[in-house]
């Protein structure tokens, strides 16, 4: 009973010492990002913080259950990986809440950065008018070989064309790949 309670405990401080190291090492990494993204060509508007703030909030609160509630060790470690991926995408989108746009060196979102040498394509170009007006004009569809289609998502339809076009400066392949 009692190596039962030791590893009850060491989940939960094991979780709890990894969230720590991820709040305490996100304004580095934000740094970091910022830094291999280069000059900054079109900021786009500020996200709200609310949601990235109640993600780790509501992380938190999700290890703090591991202390009061005995789980089975297997939904005891399950819970605790949630908690710390919750914790790491709600400090990732605080990090870069402020810091969307298109740099010289890529695209920065509210949760992803996306080198120029990883965008493929871009979705949009080609598309008929038919196309156009099925889908929302404030959003940039970004093709990269590693992650996909990316969405970009910009304030309105006309940053959204400033983004693509300065893109196609930055990159004119781009237009070729596609």
């Amino acid at each position: 009973m009692e190596n039962q309670t030791i590893l009850y405990y060491s989940i939960a401080f094991f979780g709890i010492a990894a969230f720590l190291a991820i709040m305490i090492t996100f304004p580095i990494r934000s740094k970091a990002i910022i830094k291999k993204a280069g000059e900054l060509i079109i900021p786009i508007k500020k996200k709200s913080i609310a949601l990235p703030v109640m993600i780790v909030v509501f992380s938190a609160l999700l290890l703090g259950i591991l202390f009061f509630k005995q789980l089975s060790v297997f939904v005891e470690i399950i819970t605790m990986l949630v908690a710390i991926l919750g914790c790491a995408i709600g400090t990732q989108e605080f990090a870069l809440h402020d810091k969307c746009g298109l740099y010289k060196n890529g695209l920065v979102g509210s949760s992803h950065y996306l080198t120029i040498k990883e965008i493929y394509g871009i979705e949009e170009i080609g598309w008929t008018q038919e196309e156009r007006d099925e889908h929302s004009r404030n959003v940039i569809h970004i093709i990269t070989d590693k992650k996909g289609m990316v969405p970009f998502i910009c304030e309105d339809e006309e940053q959204a064309q400033q983004v693509m076009q300065a893109l196609l400066n930055i990159c004119p392949a781009l237009q070729e790949k596609d």
